[in-house]
């Protein structure tokens, strides 16, 4: 006769403690190992698409003497124009961010808004959180540039490294950055430049406005022959009346392969 030994019910208890305790471990060492997924900001969406399509970028620089109200119409405008983010200056900065945020909920949604002016201090840095605005440039030649992006994240505020050559662009992916400005001439005088940007970093390309014979247009077609999907027009609005006709040619222009003329026909700001 064979008897099956039988297990007290302390040692049980004991057992199932110690199998879940096991595997609790596991299932805490497993999270630990898995890669965390950086949480894209409202810029870099608007910047980069998910199907690939160039992004238009416009830059208001205020000169015209123009109102408040004026300025909330325009930045209605462009957004109903899928303008992909506006660049502002601090004068103007919390008009536009304001308008932008009542957006929120609508079709289209608000754009983002990016002081265009280099931040310099924790001040600057702050000024810009306040005004409602959600990214700052960051200039990667500033000794304390490092310790201003920091804080730009902290205070949830997407820091935009501007680089210009390949020691910029080492200093910015130090202190990891992840968006970066280039100007269309440092692209054109080091093209070996993209190839320093990390693969999964947004890069934008700053291209001057009104040039002699639509030039920016060709421009932004070559930037877009060396990948770039984000273009920066700068100085397409000043507060004048050809803004929003300007701004609704070029990010046509800048998103199709077509080609038309841009003609000023009276006094304008860029002039």
């Amino acid at each position: 006769l064979t008897t099956t030994p039988i297990l007290a019910k302390s040692s049980v208890f004991g057992l199932q403690a110690r199998c879940s305790q096991k595997s609790s471990v596991q299932t805490w060492s497993m999270a630990l190992a898995a890669p965390t997924k950086t949480k894209k900001s409202a810029l870099q969406k608007a910047l980069q698409k998910p199907s690939g399509a160039l992004t238009v970028s416009l830059e208001y620089t205020h000169r015209a003497d123009k109102s408040q109200l004026e300025r909330e119409i325009l930045s209605c405008q462009l957004r109903k124009e899928k303008v992909a983010s506006l660049w502002v200056d601090r004068h103007t900065l919390s008009d536009f961010a304001k308008e932008q945020a009542a957006a929120k909920g609508d079709f289209p949604g608000p754009c983002p808004v990016v002081l265009q002016e280099p931040v310099k201090s924790k001040e600057d840095l702050e000024f810009v959180k306040q005004s409602g605005a959600g990214a700052v440039v960051i200039d990667a030649e500033g000794e304390n540039a490092a310790e201003l992006a920091q804080e730009a994240e902290q205070l949830s505020l997407t820091p935009v490294w501007e680089v210009q050559n390949k020691h910029e662009v080492d200093k910015a992916c130090e202190a990891g950055g992840s968006v970066f400005l280039v100007s269309a001439e440092a692209m054109k005088e080091d093209e070996s430049l993209v190839r320093e940007l990390p693969k999964k970093s947004v890069w934008v390309a700053k291209i001057a406005s009104m040039q002699p014979k639509n030039m920016e247009i060709d421009h932004s077609r070559a930037m877009k022959e060396l990948g770039c999907k984000a273009m920066l027009v700068s100085e397409a609005c000043v507060g004048d009346e050809e803004d929003l006709a300007y701004a609704r040619w070029v990010v046509a222009e800048m998103s199709s392969k077509a080609s038309s003329e841009f003609k000023i026909t009276g006094m304008t700001g860029h002039v």
